[in-house]
This record gives C-alpha cells, sequence and structure tokens, in this order.
C-alpha cells in the first residue's frame, strides 16, 4: 500500500499545477526537520495551504478526482479552518486558515527541507515554530528535538496541551462567508449554534 512518499508527491504535484503555495506544519514539519523524513507511524500529514477560497475549492474538487476521500471542513475557537481527506489509510489534514498566533510565521517565507529527491516548505523559523507549537504554547518543557520511543506524536515532545473542541461546519456556510477579510469563529459560532436549534 503507497505511503507517505506517496502523499507528499501527490500532493506537491497538485500544488503546482494549480499554483497553490503551501508548506508542511505541525508534526509533519516536526518529523521533516528532526528526523530529515515524517515520523514513524504518525497516520496524518499535516499542511497549509496560502490561496483564495476559490483555489482551495479547486484543490478539493482536483483531491477528490485523485480518489480522496473527503471527510469534512471543521473549524474551533482559534479560527483555525482545515478540511480532512483519506487515502491509503492516510488523513490528509490541508489548513487554509491559521490561529491568530500563529500569524508570524506565515508571511510567505518559508525555511526548506530536503526529502525523496523533493524541497518542501516548513514554516519560517523552523526552529521557533516548533518550539511554539510543542513546548512553549503547550507549557512543556520537553526538548521537540529528542525523538521518544518512536512514537508518532509523543506527549513528553508535543506537549500535553488540549486543543480546543474543534466543530463540523457545512462548506457551504464557508464559500458563503469566504468573502470575508478572514473568517472567524464569531461568524462560525453563530451559525453553528443556530443550526442545532
Amino acid at each position: 500500500m503507497p505511503d507517505k512518499p506517496e502523499v507528499y508527491a501527490e500532493f506537491d504535484d497538485l500544488c503546482k499545477e494549480l499554483k497553490i503555495t503551501y508548506c508542511f506544519t505541525l508534526g509533519s514539519a516536526l518529523g521533516l526537520k528532526r528526523d530529515g523524513k515524517p515520523i514513524d507511524g504518525d497516520p496524518d500529514t499535516d499542511l497549509m495551504v496560502f490561496c483564495s477560497s476559490k483555489k482551495v475549492k479547486e484543490l478539493k474538487t482536483r483531491l477528490m478526482q485523485l480518489e480522496y476521500q473527503f471527510v469534512g471542513m471543521f473549524f474551533n475557537p482559534g479560527n483555525e479552518m482545515n478540511m480532512h481527506f483519506t487515502k491509503w489509510g492516510q488523513l490528509l489534514d490541508v489548513h487554509f486558515q491559521w490561529m491568530d498566533s500563529e500569524d508570524h510565521f506565515f508571511k510567505m517565507k518559508f525555511d526548506k527541507v530536503k526529502w525523496i529527491g523533493r524541497t518542501f516548505n516548513v514554516p519560517h523559523p523552523i526552529e521557533e515554530y516548533l518550539e511554539f507549537e510543542y513546548n512553549h504554547i503547550n507549557q512543556n518543557k520537553s526538548d521537540w528535538k529528542v525523538p521518544s520511543d518512536g512514537k508518532s506524536r509523543p506527549l513528553e515532545n508535543q506537549g500535553s496541551y488540549s486543543p480546543p473542541k474543534t466543530y463540523e461546519i457545512n462548506e457551504n456556510d464557508y464559500w458563503d462567508w469566504a468573502e470575508k477579510p478572514k473568517f472567524t469563529w464569531e461568524n462560525a459560532k453563530d451559525k453553528h449554534f443556530k443550526d442545532q436549534e
């Protein structure tokens, strides 16, 4: 069964085709920077795309044409938005809006890492980003540079912080709101809870 190299290469080719800038984030960036490859046993691929809502929609369509199964669109109170897809037993976690606290890492300037004969983008500066994600924000004193028994998401290296509850959202609502400068938790909350009544 195809694994990480195929997922990374296929997504990279697709973004080049659609002229979409992207970078790997979270555990995927951690593995590429620390281990020179994805973390062994990590079942998901984390990345951020930088494009218009029209391009996000086009990306979704093309992924489904490549036989990725669309799982859903999600948001959390940190104003983070993402879509989930699955293929080959892997979860592709495509973020297209990040938390306000991460703004300075996503200014269209990237660090570079090489793997499978390709050069990939990761946030800049990458060590500061990984410190932020896995030590600082989680108030964790461990060193993200040290693997933990090969576990894909070792708590001692990735923090004990529990992320805020994530809500699934009707994707059509997002496309309706996408003309706004930035989709916010308040937009989503009002619509989400109204729909639950």
